[in-house]
C-alpha cells in the first residue's frame, strides 16, 4: 500500500504483522460497481491491518475524501499517513460509509449500523445531516447511488424533517 503501510512497519497498534486490501475480505462486493471499479476506487486507500494486539483499518489521510464523509473522517484517528479505525467499534463508522455511499456493500450493514448507534452515535447525527444537506441542496452525487441507497437517504431525510 501507499506510504509506507507494509508488514513489519508501524501502525496505530504497534508493529504490522498483516495486511489485507479492503476487497480481498469476503464479506465486501462491489455495490452499483463492478468488482475491477471497486479496487481501483478503493484498493490503495483503505487496508485492514493487524498487529499482535489488535487491529482495523487504516485509511489514507491525503485520501479519506475521496471515499469517506466528513464525519467518518472525524471518527479516525490520525497517526503518521494514516486515519486509523480500530477493529472493535469504530471499524463500523467505516463499513457504514462505504456502503451507504455505494462503494460498497456490506452483507452485515444492520450490525454495523447498530455498532454506530451504540459506539458512535455523534458520526451517525453528522451522517444524517450529511444526507439531509445533500437533498436541500439536490447535490449531484445522490444521482450516483443506486436505488435502495436513494431509498434510504430519501427515509433518513424525511425523518429529520
Amino acid at each position: 500500500m501507499e506510504n509506507g503501510l507494509k508488514v513489519g512497519g508501524p501502525s496505530y497498534w504497534g508493529k504490522v504483522d498483516y495486511i489485507e486490501e479492503v476487497l480481498g475480505l469476503d464479506a465486501y462486493a462491489g455495490k452499483g460497481r463492478d468488482y475491477a471499479e471497486c479496487e481501483e476506487l478503493l484498493n490503495g486507500i483503505v487496508a485492514f491491518v493487524s498487529t499482535p494486539s489488535h487491529g482495523g483499518f487504516g485509511v489514507l489521510a491525503d485520501r479519506a475524501a475521496e471515499i469517506l464523509t466528513p464525519a467518518a473522517i472525524r471518527v479516525g484517528v490520525k497517526s503518521g499517513a494514516y486515519l486509523w479505525y480500530e477493529e472493535d467499534c469504530k471499524i463500523a463508522v467505516v463499513l457504514h460509509c462505504l456502503h451507504y455511499q455505494g462503494h460498497i456493500d456490506y452483507q452485515r450493514i444492520d450490525m454495523a449500523t447498530a455498532c454506530c448507534k451504540r459506539w458512535e452515535p455523534e458520526y451517525l447525527a453528522e451522517f444524517d445531516e450529511e444526507v439531509r444537506k445533500y437533498f436541500e441542496a439536490g447535490d449531484a452525487r445522490l444521482a450516483e447511488f443506486d436505488e435502495e441507497v436513494r431509498k434510504y437517504f430519501r427515509a433518513k431525510a424525511a425523518l429529520l424533517g
